[in-house]
């Protein structure tokens, strides 16, 4: 999983998953 994917899924209207807003959170803190 990389940040960027996820960045676009949601540009382009995508729903997160749990797993994914965790994967993005942990990579901010």
């Amino acid at each position: 999983m990389r940040m960027v994917d996820l960045i676009e899924k949601k540009r382009d209207g995508g729903v997160l998953s749990d797993e994914e807003i965790r994967f993005i959170i942990d990579g901010f803190t």
